[in-house]
C-alpha cells in the first residue's frame, strides 16, 4: 500500500495495536517517513484514542470549540504575519479540525455501540447445506433443521462421543437457545478435536460463530482475535462477513467493559 489516502483509521487502529505483519509495518513506516500530512493523521488519531480512554473528550472538544469561536481575525491579521507564521497558525486549524472530527467520530461510536447490537448485526443463522446433510440426516440434524433445538441439546453430551459436525451444530443449537456458555463448550471442543485430528472440519465455522459467542459472553478480546484471523484471511468462507469497523466496535466494547 503505497499511498497514503488509502490508510482510513480503522486500519491506523490495527497498525497502533500493533496488529500488522511485518511486512505491514515496513510498508507503512515508509510511507510515514515520506509523507508529513500521514505522521499527523496518525498523531492525531492517538490524541483521539487517549481522549476517548481517559475520560476527557467533552471537555477537550468543548476547549478547541471556545478557541474557534473566541478567536477575533483583528487579532493576528494574515496580512501582517510572516510566511512562517501563515503556514503554522493554518496548520494549527487543520490539526484542530481533524482532531474534533477524530474525537467526534471515536465519541460517536463510543456511545453507539453495544453487545447487544453487533452481535444483531453479524448473527446470521446458519443452515445446514444440502451438500452436508446428504439424503438423510441424522437425528441431530433432523432436530436442528425442525429448529427442535433443546432435542438437538439433549443428544450433545457427553461432548466426547460426538463428532466435530456434530459438535458444530449443538454450538449453533445453544446459541439459537440463548445458551452462549453451552455453545463456547461445544465450539471449543470443536477447535480441540480439529486441533488433535487435523482435519479442521467446520472450523471456518466455527471461527466466526465462536467469535459471536465471545461477544455474548463480553469477552471481546478474544472474539477480537477471531475476527482478526478472519479479516486477515481473503480466502476464509467468513472474510466477507468480518470488516475492519467490526475490529474497532470490539475495541471500543473491550475499553467500556
Amino acid at each position: 500500500m503505497s499511498n497514503a489516502k488509502e490508510y482510513n483509521m480503522e486500519y491506523l487502529m490495527q497498525y497502533l495495536d500493533g496488529e500488522f505483519s511485518t511486512a505491514e509495518n515496513m510498508q507503512l513506516e515508509s510511507d510515514l517517513s515520506n509523507n508529513i500530512d500521514l505522521q499527523n493523521q496518525l498523531s492525531y488519531l492517538r490524541m483521539a484514542i487517549e481522549s476517548v480512554k481517559l475520560g476527557g473528550l467533552n471537555a477537550r472538544i468543548a476547549t478547541i470549540a471556545d478557541e474557534f469561536r473566541n478567536e477575533k481575525p483583528e487579532e493576528a491579521p494574515v496580512i501582517k504575519m510572516k510566511k512562517t507564521r501563515t503556514v503554522s497558525y493554518y496548520a494549527l486549524r487543520i490539526a484542530a479540525v481533524f482532531l474534533i472530527a477524530a474525537c467526534s467520530y471515536f465519541a460517536l461510536l463510543y456511545t453507539t455501540v453495544s453487545q447487544e447490537k453487533l452481535f444483531a448485526e453479524k448473527f446470521v443463522p446458519y443452515e445446514i447445506p444440502a451438500s452436508r446433510s446428504g439424503a438423510h440426516g441424522t437425528d441431530l440434524e433432523i432436530f436442528y433443521t425442525q429448529q427442535r433445538f433443546d432435542q438437538v441439546l439433549s443428544l450433545m453430551y457427553p461432548l466426547e462421543d460426538r463428532t466435530q459436525k456434530e459438535l458444530f451444530l449443538g454450538g449453533m443449537a445453544a446459541m439459537r437457545s440463548g445458551k452462549p456458555a453451552a455453545a463456547k463448550e461445544m465450539f471449543e471442543k470443536l477447535m480441540e478435536e480439529n486441533n488433535k485430528s487435523q482435519d479442521f472440519v467446520y472450523q471456518e465455522d466455527a471461527d466466526y460463530y465462536l467469535g459471536l459467542t465471545y461477544v455474548k459472553l463480553g469477552e471481546y478480546d478474544k472474539a477480537r482475535n477471531l475476527f482478526l484471523h478472519i479479516e486477515k484471511d481473503p480466502k476464509h468462507s467468513y472474510h466477507s462477513q468480518v470488516s475492519s469497523m467490526d475490529l474497532l466496535k470490539l475495541k471500543i466494547l473491550s475499553w467500556k467493559k
